[in-house]
């Protein structure tokens, strides 16, 4: 297994954070007195999932009523509560038709009621109520659209950080039927147990030529072509990850689809095209975490300091749980001279993703820089003993 590094791939995006002489002398330092893991030390990385509550979870209901419609209008305007009131109208209705006199098809009748609960369980998903959304989805486990509710009940149990769970879950939903849901619920539960090759060979199959998917709307088609670029990011492929990313703007610019773009520029030293990117992004979505996110490492690379820690705070601001952000926060607030916000900003990133090193590195570095070398030895000894989780959501490099 090659040296696992504990350093972010997205450093690239904000090697300005530190002169080259303190990252020589500290990131490199405290690099080589780390060993690497085996592999059975691999596990779950929270992190990988950035994007799971709001692409990964979009069920495309078959036969939308106008109601159904409607409800994911209002979801992608971000008003959820409409979004959910609007799907309780349409239930409400369903059984109204149901209750009238002969004429009424039943099998009709319930694949709206699973169409509708199916959507429910993936706004309450959205939403990152898993709990909620597994309770709608059992009922479905067994019936027509059992894939679907498969593939929904093993994001579910992603976002609670039960990986193997969820990885059983994927191959049945998989095993049912190839298809959307299914290859992204499969491909994130496989990066979630660190077995990155096998999370982006699913996506690569399922964007195959050869594989051609039927029924598949535009952004379906989107999702899929950023969400394989992710991985290749992942795995150091970065020419290959700007192809996937053109072709996935080029059939559907979405706001998550835009945002990866904007993630591959920045990995690939392009911060102006990256900026413009999330820039973009934001205009669709302006509470967009990712994007926020994106945007203010892209801010700092290009030398605006200022703007780009706003938009970090407001990144987390949006998503206060996400251990990437508060890691990133917590370093841009060091570099600045905010010592005790740092040390907030990291704290809080180790308890929303406990086993991911990067607070534990950077908090030895401001221990290093502050003249405490014991207490920077003992934040590394953290760091060390969580190496192995750093590839399953950063990569190798």
């Amino acid at each position: 297994m090659k040296h696992l590094r504990i350093v972010l791939l997205l450093c690239v995006a904000v090697s300005c954070l530190m002169p080259a002489v303190a990252r020589a002398t500290g990131e490199d330092a405290f690099m080589e007195q780390i060993q690497p893991p085996s592999e059975q030390t691999l596990g779950h990385g929270q992190s990988a999932l950035w994007t799971l509550p709001d692409v990964a979870t979009q069920y495309q209901p078959a036969q939308p009523t106008a109601a159904m419609q409607a409800a994911m209008q209002a979801q992608q305007e971000a008003r959820f509560l409409d979004a959910l009131i609007l799907l309780d109208e349409a239930n409400k209705s369903r059984l109204d038709d149901a209750a009238k006199p002969p004429g009424t098809n039943a099998q009709l009748d319930a694949n709206t009621a699973a169409e509708i609960n199916l959507l429910r369980a993936s706004f309450l998903l959205q939403g990152n109520q898993s709990k909620q959304a597994i309770e709608i989805l059992s009922p479905l486990l067994a019936g027509t659209h059992a894939a679907d509710a498969w593939a929904l009940t093993a994001m579910a149990y992603l976002q609670q950080g039960k990986m193997q769970q969820a990885l059983d879950m994927a191959q049945r939903a998989h095993d049912l039927q190839d298809g959307f849901l299914q290859d992204l619920a499969l491909s994130y539960a496989f990066q979630g147990l660190g077995r990155l090759d096998q999370a982006r060979a699913e996506m690569h199959d399922f964007n195959s030529p050869k594989n051609t998917q039927k029924n598949l709307t535009a952004p379906q088609q989107a999702i899929a072509l950023a969400r394989e670029a992710e991985l290749s990011l992942t795995l150091s492929r970065v020419r290959e990850a700007r192809a996937l990313a053109d072709q996935a703007r080029a059939v559907d610019a979405s706001p998550y689809v835009i945002s990866v773009s904007g993630l591959v520029y920045l990995i690939d030293n392009d911060a102006k095209n990256a900026k413009a990117a999330f820039e973009t992004a934001l205009h669709s979505a302006p509470k967009d975490a990712k994007a926020l996110f994106g945007l203010g490492l892209a801010e700092i690379k290009l030398g605006n300091f200022p703007a780009g820690q706003a938009k970090l705070q407001a990144a987390n601001e949006a998503d206060p749980g996400n251990a990437l952000i508060l890691t990133y926060l917590g370093r841009s607030q060091q570099q600045s001279g905010q010592t005790e916000a740092a040390r907030t900003s990291w704290q809080a990133a180790e308890q929303a993703d406990p086993k991911d090193p990067a607070p534990w590195l950077y908090q030895a570095q401001a221990a290093l820089q502050a003249n405490r070398p014991q207490e920077a030895r003992e934040y590394l000894l953290e760091a060390q003993t969580r190496l192995g989780y750093r590839a399953v959501y950063r990569g190798e490099n």
